[in-house]
């Protein structure tokens, strides 16, 4: 509770946000706004959950609020599941608070549920195994702030990891008292997990928790003595737990199903093939001791295996107390079998290539091994709890057994254990940071000072306690305390916090586009206006971060090769604008407008800034005017016809600022203020310039360039013409304006861009145009487009969206065949006349998932209710009868 106080309190309270909004200040526009101001400290690797996660749940909260139940979007890349599959995890017990809460607060409220949820029920799965309170409180503790729920904190991996402790709590449970009505946790908890929005740590977790089953209800039968009675009684017990999965399957059916006929079935997934083979050095499990502390060449949370030292010598302890007959054995052995396992798979997969027997086994396949760290935290986090009996002196079973020369409490056994565990893990953090390619610079000693420090104390105050008993609380509380402390550097490196003022900013240009763009397409040119944010505004991305379909990512291809760079869920135009304008590909997918960072830099020469379309007269000659501290004021009048922007060229210079002004006759006038980094020399600055609000062709430009020199010796200059003239107009093509310059932000409108829905007769193609006169649009969402149609001949209603599975085409009340084009456009034939048409989102044996649901929560209802009324029943009648007599 500590931690969560420290880490917590201002996000929980809205004085902050726990999301790294400041993470968008590397992006434009956001790095042109005031609150660019900052600089984000932490894990760099979250952007997942503001450009993909926080988008989505902002439209699922926005459609609920108007009464529409949202199972899909169609606001990125042709259509993105939202409550039709559990990636979102928002019908969870923890989850759901995003749908209650404010955007600013809501993060804090579901990490702390989450985290409350996974230390619950890790506590009450330890005093089912006997612990004592300060046991299992420790287990509880340990399990919520282990390495992969901080690090996946705000994705659906920790949602899931949060409901692993009630599985294997219900599971023990049921396995101790034998009641029909105790499935009913064991369907909630399998519910809940394949609700969590991340099926494969979820299938993780349900194997282990078989095996947990498997072997708990096993082991009575075999030790001490065989019985044919007791395995009857332990296949019925195996038989009530598979139905109580069954049932738990059946609960969450309703976005299962949907989830297996959408993503599973029609989602690209070849970019995964080679995942589940990945192997992970061993040294980054010193991840266990140092959670931000090793130079990690990809994103941290695919590493992250934090423990804690403290943890870990309490686990050693644990293991004392294991060979002292502390634990059952079935339980001792599920739970190191899985550690085993799941550090041999992460990481030494290719001795003796023993990894091919599973690596394309299901759940295991495509998939990277590390996400098997999920299944470390509780039993780790077990021996832990108890590690603390050991020091109480107490064992779970109230005797201990076998080897006796193992003291517990505060022995010699003890100090011994803690010193040589001590001494072990200050060796292996010598070692790691004798490689100069490993240790992070800036993490690396805090990190290892955090962890080795407080077990040195801790050593030798073991060592007192053993002569002087008063000592032995504050041992016991120092040990409590540095588990406590421990985690807070992972906290605050995977738990980024942000003012609430950087929670997606006023922009202008998002304004713009959002008045702009309407029911046709944005594309975004490298990571401008970071995808998915642009959602947030209602609009409409070709192109973004989402499960893409075979279909729609051809289409894609089509339009740019190189448009998946990013990975195979991300999609963005190549950086140098090359496939920007002039593509028929695009022009069909109806983008009608396409952003860029204005001082995009080129990936093959990053001195190089990307160069506004068309092109400028460059100066003749070598003229160069230095460029005074105090600035220099160029003017130019001019006429701006077909004028796109004009182009600086720097030398010498650390970092100019270019302030444009273009002012005509009736005194409208526009700015621009652009700062830029030239890297190299001569560089030439492109500043965009959009000029079409102007009533006139003749305007007056006024441009005020300063600038840093690169050093005391260097004076900045500026290149100029023969005449002295500093700066040259550039000339676009007009089929392709810009339409807004501002915010570090380009904006131009592709006028050969087909409407996003449109009719086209048959024989012909559709004409570029913002709407098709055809066409009144009268709904346009991811689960239903309703058009009004009138066609003056007979030919198909064109719809640019991924639509070929899953959805239904109406056309005056009839089921119509939708004809997949293989441009990313889906088709429906009309003949000449009137016509309602709609194109609606029905996932397949979606009508089947939902009745499987309800009967489910129906079972679990009666099993949950039957047993209690019985038994009030069944004590009533005595009384009863009483009276009667």
């Amino acid at each position: 509770m500590t931690m969560l106080g420290i880490q917590l309190a201002k996000p929980l309270l809205g004085y902050q946000v726990l999301t790294g909004y400041d993470m968008l200040d590397r992006f434009t526009p956001w790095s042109a706004l005031p609150t660019a101001q900052d600089q984000h400290e932490g894990n760099p690797y979250i952007t997942d959950q503001i450009d993909a996660q926080i988008p989505a749940l902002f439209e699922v909260t926005d459609r609920l609020s108007e009464g529409d139940w949202p199972l899909q979007s169609n606001l990125v890349q042709g259509g993105a599941p939202l409550l039709a599959s559990p990636s979102l995890a928002l019908l969870t017990p923890t989850r759901f608070l995003w749908l209650l809460l404010p955007t600013t607060i809501a993060p804090a409220w579901v990490t702390l549920a989450e985290a409350a949820f996974c230390a619950g029920f890790a506590y009450l799965f330890a005093r089912r195994l006997r612990f004592t309170p300060l046991a299992s409180l420790v287990t509880g503790f340990a399990t919520a702030f282990s390495g992969f729920s901080i690090a996946w904190n705000g994705w659906p991996q920790s949602t899931v990891v949060a409901f692993i402790p009630m599985l294997l709590w219900s599971i023990e449970r049921f396995l101790q008292e034998r009641r029909v009505r105790d499935l009913v946790p064991v369907a909630l908890a399998v519910a809940f997990l394949l609700l969590g929005g991340f099926p494969v740590v979820a299938g993780h977790s349900l194997v282990v928790a078989g095996i947990y089953s498997l072997v708990r209800s096993l082991s009575p039968t075999i030790v001490p003595t065989f019985s044919w009675r007791k395995i009857r009684t332990s296949a019925a017990l195996l038989g009530g737990l598979l139905l109580a999965v069954i049932t738990g399957f059946g609960i969450a059916a309703f976005q299962l199903i949907p989830f297996a006929t959408t993503i599973v079935s029609d989602a690209d997934l070849e970019y995964r093939s080679t995942w589940s083979s990945l192997q992970d050095l061993p040294v980054r499990w010193m991840t266990t001791l140092l959670p931000r502390g090793l130079n990690i060449p990809f994103s941290p949370q695919d590493a992250a295996a934090f423990i804690g030292a403290a943890v870990l010598v309490a686990a050693v302890l644990g293991c004392l107390a294991l060979l002292r007959g502390a634990l059952p054995l079935s339980v001792a052995s599920v739970f190191i079998g899985t550690c085993l396992f799941v550090v041999a798979f992460v990481s030494y997969q290719d001795v003796l290539d023993w990894g091919r027997l599973f690596r394309d086994l299901p759940l295991l396949a495509n998939n990277p091994p590390g996400r098997l760290r999920a299944q470390l935290a509780l039993p780790i986090a077990v021996f832990a709890g108890l590690g603390i009996m050991w020091l109480e002196g107490h064992s779970p079973r109230g005797h201990w057994v076998g080897w006796k020369r193992l003291q517990p409490g505060f022995s010699v056994t003890s100090a011994v254990t803690v010193t040589v565990t001590t001494l072990a893990l200050g060796y292996a953090i010598g070692i790691t940071s004798r490689n100069p390619d490993i240790p992070h610079p800036d993490f690396y000693l805090p990190d290892a000072a955090i962890a080795v420090i407080p077990l040195v104390i801790i050593s030798i105050l073991m060592w007192l306690a053993v002569r002087v008993e008063l000592l032995r609380p504050l041992t016991l509380s120092a040990l409590l305390a540095t588990i406590a402390f421990q985690p807070l550097p992972a906290l605050q490196y995977f738990w980024p916090v942000a003012d609430t003022h950087e929670v997606y900013p006023h922009s202008e240009v998002l304004d713009f586009l959002a008045d702009s763009v309407g029911h046709n397409q944005l594309a975004t040119v490298g990571l401008a206006l970071r995808p998915n944010v642009p959602n947030i505004y209602g609009i409409r991305m070709v192109n973004g971060h989402a499960f893409v379909t075979p279909e729609w990512k051809a289409a894609l291809q089509e339009a740019d090769p190189t448009v998946f760079v990013g990975g195979g869920t991300y999609s963005f135009l190549e950086q140098t604008r090359s496939t920007a304008f002039d593509n028929p590909a695009l022009d069909k997918l109806g983008v009608r407008y396409v952003a860029a960072a204005a001082t995009e830099l080129i990936p093959a020469s990053p001195t190089t800034l990307v160069p506004l379309p068309g092109s400028y007269d460059a100066p003749e000659g070598d003229h160069w005017t230095p460029i005074p501290p105090s600035g220099l004021d160029l003017t130019l009048a001019a006429n701006i016809e077909g004028i796109n922007g004009l182009v600086v060229i720097v030398d010498k210079a650390d970092e100019a600022t270019v302030s444009v002004e273009a002012r005509n006759s009736l005194g409208q006038h526009v700015e621009n203020h652009l700062q830029v980094f030239p890297r190299g020399e001569r560089t030439q600055v492109p500043i965009g310039l959009s000029l079409r609000g102007l009533s006139d062709k003749d305007v007056d430009l006024s441009v005020r360039v300063t600038a840093r020199p690169t050093s005391g010796s260097h004076t900045p200059q500026i290149q100029t013409s023969a005449d002295g003239q500093g700066f040259f107009l550039n000339h676009g093509d007009e089929r392709f304006p810009l339409v807004f310059a501002g915010e570090d932000t380009l904006v131009w409108e592709r006028t050969t861009a087909l409407p996003r829905i449109r009719f086209e007769a048959h024989g012909r193609t559709g004409q570029p145009a913002i709407t098709d006169p055809a066409i009144t649009i009268t709904e346009d969402t991811g689960d239903i487009v309703s058009l009004e149609v009138r066609a003056a001949s007979p030919g198909q209603v064109v719809i640019a969206q991924a639509a070929a599975r899953n959805f239904v085409a109406i056309v005056d009340s009839e089921r119509s065949e939708i004809i997949n084009r293989e441009d990313g456009t889906v088709a429906i034939a009309v003949d000449a006349g009137d016509h309602e048409v709609s194109l609606e989102y029905h996932p397949r044996y979606l009508d089947e998932a939902l009745l499987i649901s309800a009967l489910s929560v129906v079972l679990v209802i009666m099993t949950a209710l039957v047993p209690l009324v019985y038994d009030r029943l069944r004590r009533s009648r005595p009384d009863d009868e009483g009276h009667s007599e």
